[in-house]
């Protein structure tokens, strides 16, 4: 993994509150969804996307990171229910879809989306406090 010496999404939100220019927020969506969708390419569900999973490198480009909850598509739903679900207070519930809220989970590709949604209201609205959830 790369050096992001930009830190996340998250932290630079807070920072720079207001102060980042649309075209650098434009910039950071596509490059995020560049990233899921090479991701999903691999059939691999994120299921943690969120503002502080998205780094930023030297040169300004958002990196997906924190892979530890991700799974295969394939592996996701065959089980047992709550089989290598993550606990709900491991992820912080504004970036969860509505699906995976319930028992047992139901991640997909789809949950993702809803997830980079999620992020891009964030940004787009400078704001943290940002969910569809309210």
């Amino acid at each position: 993994m790369e050096f992001c010496p930009g830190g996340n999404l998250q932290d630079h939100l807070k920072t720079h509150k207001g102060k980042i220019a649309i075209n650098e927020l434009i910039c950071y969506a596509a490059e995020a969804a560049r990233g899921m969708r090479y991701l999903h390419s691999k059939s691999c569900v994120h299921r943690d996307l969120a503002a502080r999973n998205c780094l930023i490198s030297e040169d300004g480009v958002i990196k997906i990171s924190d892979f530890g909850l991700s799974k295969i598509a394939e592996e996701l739903g065959g089980g047992k229910p709550d089989e290598g679900e993550p606990p709900l207070e491991q992820i912080p519930l504004r970036w969860m879809a509505p699906e995976c809220l319930k028992r047992p989970q139901l991640w997909s590709l789809k949950s993702d989306i809803w997830s980079y949604g999620v992020v891009c209201l964030n940004a787009f609205n400078y704001s943290l406090d940002s969910t569809p959830h309210r």
